[in-house]
């Protein structure tokens, strides 16, 4: 199966809890040593461990037909790793407070529950790109998270 890593975002609401805001497999990475030469993505759907769907929209290379095959998989341990991600971001914001959204990358080891995170960066420039998944992602966003009308409903208060 070669190189695939888990690139999970959470994000801090303006109530102070922190969620998941995406969970994506990054697969099918060629002879890529790195998920950077990703030639498929799909979300995982946390509550049932599962893929989703393919990502087409995120890359032009992600639009056309192949890697279907993935969709419905069993990703074992993905409740764990992103309940890590989340507690690391709640760590993370005693420390930095102004870190509303943290995009995680990790990945499963040979052995069977072992996750090795190996990177946390601003998301910045991940959450853009899921917000446009579908309509009700971007109307998610907007209500919950950058609501113009009312700061204690806005990241940006």
């Amino acid at each position: 199966m070669g190189i695939h890593s888990i690139d999970i975002v959470t994000v801090r609401q303006p109530n102070g809890n922190y969620q998941v805001f995406s969970c994506v497999l990054w697969a099918e990475c060629g002879k890529g040593e790195t998920s950077h030469y990703t030639n498929a993505g799909f979300t995982i759907d946390v509550q049932t461990e599962c893929i989703a769907q393919k990502l087409h929209q995120y890359a032009v290379a992600f639009n056309k037909p192949g890697h279907e095959n993935y969709v419905g998989r069993h990703m074992a341990n993905i409740q764990k790793a992103c309940k890590t991600a989340v507690d690391a971001h709640r760590s993370l914001n005693k420390v930095h407070p102004w870190a509303n959204g943290i995009g995680w990358d990790c990945a499963f080891t040979d052995k069977q529950d072992q996750i090795v995170f190996f990177e946390g960066n601003l998301a910045v420039a991940r959450v853009p790109r899921m917000i446009f998944v579908n309509q009700d992602n971007l109307k998610d966003f907007i209500c919950d998270f950058a609501w113009p009308f009312k700061s204690s409903r806005s990241l940006h208060a």
